[in-house]
């Protein structure tokens, strides 16, 4: 499991002219993995993680947005013999 957040902060200014420009972006992740191998010749993997992304400006159009993005995935990696693996993968992201 991995949780982590980012806050930055930037000042923009424009030597040619006496303008300055503030951004602030804050972002936080969410990501989790799990592996099974209780099943003989079999190694499942399962997953997900989920994004926080805040904007805002004072510049041009002063915008202040926002999104949320997720993901969830699975992988079956199958050793059908000593010299063959075959895996199998599905992921979803929204």
């Amino acid at each position: 499991v991995t949780l982590g957040s980012q806050a930055r902060d930037d000042l923009a200014e424009d030597p040619a002219a006496p303008a300055q420009t503030r951004n602030e972006t804050r972002r936080g992740v969410l990501d989790a993995q799990a592996t099974h191998t209780g099943l003989e010749e079999h190694r499942v993997t399962l997953g997900g993680t989920a994004e926080w992304t805040h904007f805002r400006s004072d510049g041009f159009g002063a915008p202040d947005d926002h999104a949320f993005d997720q993901a969830v995935f699975a992988q079956d990696e199958w050793s059908a013999t000593e010299a063959l693996t075959v895996t199998l993968g599905a992921r979803r992201d929204e």
